[in-house]
């Protein structure tokens, strides 16, 4: 169950998202928080979950370098497509 966060204290939970897709504005109306960049998703995010189809330009987005950026615990769920994953062996050391 989904719980919401009424008080005036801090949220529950942040959205972060990247998606250079969407217009300016969209995160406003939507209730997300914009980062320009996919680092920024990788060191503040508990949960990573990628939802985006595979081509030329996200084939392999998440590689060795990206598992090392990834904050200490995260969990990444690909709701995707597993091209967009590359070099899993890197999880394993």
């Amino acid at each position: 169950m989904h719980q919401r966060n009424t008080s005036s204290a801090s949220p529950i939970f942040r959205i972060l998202s990247y998606d250079p897709g969407q217009p300016r504005g969209h995160e406003k109306a939507i209730g997300y928080e914009r980062t320009d960049r996919l680092d920024d998703i990788f060191a503040q995010a508990d949960i990573v979950t990628l939802h985006c189809p595979a081509n030329d330009e996200t084939r392999g987005i998440l590689g060795a370098e990206g598992f090392s950026r990834l904050k200490p615990g995260a969990i990444l769920v690909n709701t995707a497509r597993g091209e967009l994953l590359d070099d899993l062996d890197a999880l394993e050391a």
